[in-house]
């Protein structure tokens, strides 16, 4: 019987992850003097958590939006009047605006909906 690399691979793998999810498991229900593992997250209420992901996920598109303006800003001042290039350049940052008014609009309708929650 063969056993290729994917099934040793899969079975090695296994095997570690099980480890890791014990020593976890461990960590996290310590009741003797052993270092205990703290909550990262800070919250305890799946709307809360869900809030806060929501959150951190609109700023990254904000900011990746943001930086394809810049973009859009540089190609069109280095187009040298290319026609192209100043139409690319004028497209991304029409793209971006659009974009992030669509993000901060979410934001600002995400934020409402979770303070009529109770989520701060």
């Amino acid at each position: 019987m063969k056993i290729s690399f994917k099934s040793s691979f899969f079975l090695i793998m296994s095997v570690a992850l099980s480890f890791f999810v014990y020593n976890l498991v461990q960590a996290v229900n310590c009741e003797d003097n052993r270092t205990c593992l703290e909550n990262p997250i800070k919250s305890n209420t799946i709307p809360e958590i869900f809030g806060n992901g929501i959150k951190i996920s609109t700023g990254i598109m904000g900011s990746l939006a943001l930086l394809v303006f810049i973009y859009g800003g540089a190609v069109w001042l280095t187009s040298a009047g290319n026609p192209e290039k100043v139409k690319k350049g004028t497209s991304a940052m029409v793209w971006a605006v659009l974009g992030m008014v669509v993000i901060f609009s979410s934001y600002a309708i995400i934020n409402l909906v979770l303070n009529g929650l109770g989520v701060n």
